[in-house]
This record gives C-alpha cells, sequence and structure tokens, in this order.
C-alpha cells in the first residue's frame, strides 16, 4: 500500500503531480522523489476470513478498517451457501428423475434421499 500527503495513492494509475503528468510510478526513485512511500497493511484480526469480516478500504488512515459481521449476517451467509450448493446438487440429478418420470430407469434410492435432505436444506431467506 502507497501514501503520499497521508492519502493513498495508486501507483499504477497515470496521475498530474505539480502540472506534470505520470504515466505510473512503479519506479522506486520516482516515487522516493514525490513523496510516495509504501506502507504495511494493518493486520487482519486473528481470526479474520471474509465470511467474518467487513473490509473497508480509506483513502486517508488507518486505510483498512475491518468490520466485524453480526451473528445474523453471517447465519445469512452460510445459509446462502447451504443453499447454493443444494441447489447445484439438485441440478445435477435432474436428469435422474427426468429419466424416471419418463419411464426410464428408476432413480436409485440413494439419490432420492439425497435430493430430498438437499431440498430440505434450502431456506428461502426474506430480503430487507
Amino acid at each position: 500500500m502507497f501514501i503520499r500527503n497521508e492519502k493513498r495513492f495508486n501507483i499504477y494509475s497515470t496521475q498530474e503531480i505539480d502540472e506534470v503528468t505520470y504515466p505510473n510510478f512503479r519506479d522506486p526513485d520516482l516515487r522516493e522523489q514525490l513523496g510516495i512511500t509504501e506502507i504495511a497493511e494493518p493486520d487482519q484480526p486473528e481470526d479474520y476470513s471474509e465470511e467474518l469480516y467487513y473490509r473497508n478500504e480509506t483513502e486517508e488512515a488507518p486505510y483498512v478498517i475491518y468490520t466485524k459481521k453480526s451473528d445474523e449476517q453471517i447465519a445469512q451467509i452460510a445459509q446462502a451457501k447451504l443453499n447454493a450448493q443444494s441447489l447445484a446438487y439438485l441440478a445435477s440429478t435432474d436428469w435422474m428423475a427426468i429419466r424416471a418420470a419418463e419411464g426410464g430407469k428408476a432413480m436409485p434410492e440413494e439419490v432420492k434421499a439425497q435430493r430430498q435432505a438437499a431440498r430440505n436444506a434450502i431456506v428461502v431467506q426474506k430480503m430487507e
């Protein structure tokens, strides 16, 4: 992470400084000359994961803010993942249900049970 004048600075973009347009700031000597310094990103919380925290980047110090999600938000995310997995399983075995419905080979009992478990796991969440 790079900063200049106590604000985040993108060294890969074209920018104008003191009426001079620079295509990028990859050259360490140029960065030093213009007062662009590299700093370490703040430490993540010990239990950090995208499922548990929001990571917000800001232009000014502290530059990165970690905000813990509520238990309800975490539960909603977990349920959404379970829903997606269940729907994917159902989609991957729909052909067996269609084949059986059209008088073809019967669906194995194990697959029937797993499809029912997948349907039972799906919870429709309310949109707020």
